[in-house]
């Protein structure tokens, strides 16, 4: 991820940001060091992610467009409620991600 404005509002909060081989996890202009390396990390800078994960996301088949969480995934149950957003969600708490888990 990349923020180039830091000027502009921004709330992010409850997400997965993961990186499959690259030391940087996001790019933030306006910090001393403008390549953060780790959740804890851009908490800590920003703000931002306090409740967010870096994992792999392990989807049911992404290579066929299925990009809901497997059993096995780590975005279970992970998201938060925001009523009239992701109302009918299955066990705890929403999938973080777009597509719920059934």
């Amino acid at each position: 991820m990349e923020n180039a404005n830091p000027t502009q509002p921004l709330d992010m909060d409850y997400d997965d940001l993961w990186s499959n081989g690259s030391d940087t996890l996001v790019r933030w202009d306006g910090l001393s060091n403008t390549h953060v390396t780790s959740i804890p990390a851009l908490t800590a800078a920003t703000g931002q992610q306090s409740h967010g994960i870096s994992a792999a996301p392990v989807f049911t088949a992404p290579s066929t467009a299925d990009f809901t969480p497997s059993p096995s995934s780590p975005l279970i149950d992970r998201g938060i409620y925001i009523p009239g957003i992701n109302d009918g969600f299955s066990g705890q708490a929403p999938d973080i991600g777009a597509v719920e888990s059934q």
